[in-house]
Order: structure tokens, then C-alpha cells, then sequence
């Protein structure tokens, strides 16, 4: 199923992360992947050196009091800079990642539709 990059959460997020970091399921299960790699999207030790090494900024979502946060990074694709959000630092800089990486939208195994926001 195709699903919008910004919906993802959770397992989803991670799966989406692991396939634009060269994950592949023909190889190995991810539950494997995940033991050996972590959770990017959720582990500040994976997260992180993703987020400085592809120089992605993450700051508070301006104009919003509500926790979410906001990601930039710029020089992708065809655009300027990749601007995306996230309820948490790790999630809005993982969506950002993605967008830059892979548009908009990303196929997504049925297995991971419980982790799909709304």
C-alpha cells in the first residue's frame, strides 16, 4: 500500500528508514535488522548520526505549542530544502530524511498498517 511519508509512526517509520538506508527484506527478516541496526526513528544512538551526517536541523514546530517538532534539510531532489514534522525530534527529522530520499510517498507492506497515523 502507498501511504504518505508524514503518516508514518512507530515500526512503520523504522521499516521505511531501514529500506532508504539499504535494508533488504530478501536478505533478512527486519525484526533482525532492527536487533543489529536499532530503530532510527526512536533511538537517539541510530538517529542521530543519521540526523548529522544528512545535516538535517530539528527545532520546536514554530507556532505550535503542542510538542510536535519540525525538521529541515536542504539541497534534496529538485527544492531547496525538505521541510517535515513529527510528534517527537527523532520522528520529524526520520520524515524529512525520507522526503528527501524517497518523495512523498513510499510502498509500505500491509503488515505495517497499524503503524499509519489517521
Amino acid at each position: 500500500m502507498k501511504v504518505r511519508v508524514e503518516r508514518l509512526v512507530g515500526d512503520a517509520l523504522d521499516w521505511a528508514m531501514a529500506k532508504a538506508t539499504g535494508f533488504n527484506e530478501t536478505l533478512e527478516p527486519f525484526s533482525h535488522w532492527v536487533d543489529r541496526e536499532g530503530a532510527p526513528a526512536r533511538d537517539w544512538a541510530k538517529g542521530g548520526p543519521l540526523i548529522q551526517a544528512y545535516r538535517i536541523a530539528v527545532f520546536p514546530r514554530p507556532g505550535f505549542r503542542d510538542g510536535s517538532w519540525a525538521a529541515e534539510v536542504g539541497h534534496v531532489r529538485d527544492s531547496e530544502k525538505c521541510y517535515s514534522t513529527g510528534p517527537t525530534p527523532l520522528a520529524a527529522a526520520a520524515h524529512c530524511f525520507l522526503l528527501s530520499r524517497c518523495g512523498s510517498e513510499i510502498e509500505l507492506p500491509e503488515v505495517f498498517r497499524p503503524s499509519v497515523e489517521g
